[in-house]
């Protein structure tokens, strides 16, 4: 029998729309506004309360609102019953990664945009953040919280390592190792 053939552009393109039309969407919106509360809740407490220079406060809460953020993206938005293709730490690489990124295309659009063109800052934030929280979703889906086959070469025994240096294996929601 013949393979059928690859997908095309088109399928694809298809394939990644469809990725927009599930709950996930929905729990990745939901996280998105939970954890910018969380992070206003952690600065006021921290800077008015604590008493904590504003910079330092700005730190600790975006610090634990990006821990709070890939906790509940991992085991919540983008959980896989069949575990994930990446460790938890290749995982957390990949976020960073990502975060990083769509951070400096948020700046880059506010320098060009705001200070360069003149446009109204928050239209550009929010127009940038519009663009960044569709691009980040489909990154984190098929990319950092990706399930399925690994992409890491299999252990010829168990807890073997990779060739990228990590134990082998796709990893459960709860954090253990498939055997």
């Amino acid at each position: 029998m013949s393979q059928p053939p690859p997908p095309t552009r088109a399928h694809r393109a298809r394939g990644l729309l469809a990725s927009f039309r599930s709950w996930a969407t929905i729990r990745f919106v939901l996280v998105g506004g939970l954890v910018a509360a969380w992070m206003f809740a952690a600065f006021a407490v921290l800077e008015v309360v604590v008493g904590l220079h504003p910079q330092v406060a700005l730190v600790l809460s975006f610090a634990s609102g990006l821990a709070l953020h890939f906790a509940l993206n991992r085991q919540w938005v983008f959980s896989s019953d069949g575990g994930y293709a990446l460790h938890l730490t290749r995982q957390g690489r990949r976020y960073l990664v990502t975060v990083l990124i769509a951070y400096a295309f948020t700046a880059l659009c506010l320098l060009i945009f705001s200070d360069v063109l003149g446009a109204n800052p928050l239209i550009v934030y929010y127009s940038a953040a519009a663009v960044q929280g569709a691009v980040t979703f489909l990154v984190f889906r098929h990319w950092v919280f990706q399930e399925g086959q690994s992409t890491q070469a299999e252990p010829s025994r168990g807890g073997a390592l990779s060739q990228e240096g990590e134990t082998g294996g796709a990893e459960r929601p709860g954090g253990s190792a498939r055997a």
